[in-house]
């Protein structure tokens, strides 16, 4: 089956994950998507492999995210989750080889500020706020021009 990454039509394909998965990240992600997706970026969601499996061979990340400069490896977070051990893996081997294409996204709900979008680094090991923003919109933005 040969599928075209640049037609309309598989920019608006669901997520590979089942709708009855609503959490609050799964949501985050389909927000991030339709964003992205408005502003000519292509998304491409990674699946859960199937059957029994161990931490090892879990994603890494939860989508690959296309824009006209880059490509970027993007982990979505809610709140206070924090990336699992081999996610951390993940990210350390891939900022080896290129620092600037394991991101992590994060939506939280604060006290102050209301809702509040943030893109997030880890670096030897301590994590970094690289933007916060209340508008998902700015995080999506920030991507097309790093």
């Amino acid at each position: 089956m040969n599928i075209d990454y640049l037609s309309p039509e598989y920019k608006l394909l669901p997520s590979p994950k089942k709708q009855k998965y609503n959490d609050p990240e799964t949501q985050f992600r389909k927000q991030f998507r339709t964003i992205a997706v408005k502003r000519n970026m292509i998304v491409v969601p990674i699946p859960d492999p199937k059957g029994n499996y161990n931490w090892a061979v879990k994603r890494a990340f939860d989508f690959v995210l296309i824009t006209s400069q880059n490509t970027f490896c993007i982990e979505a977070k809610v709140e206070h989750n924090q990336l699992l051990p081999h996610q951390k893996g993940t990210s350390e081997a891939i900022e080896k080889l290129n620092p600037m294409s394991y991101w992590i996204i994060r939506k939280r709900i604060t006290k102050k500020r209301g809702v509040l979008y943030s893109i997030e680094k880890y670096r030897n090991g301590r994590k970094e706020v690289i933007m916060e923003s209340e508008y998902c919109e700015l995080i999506v933005k920030y991507f097309q021009e790093v």
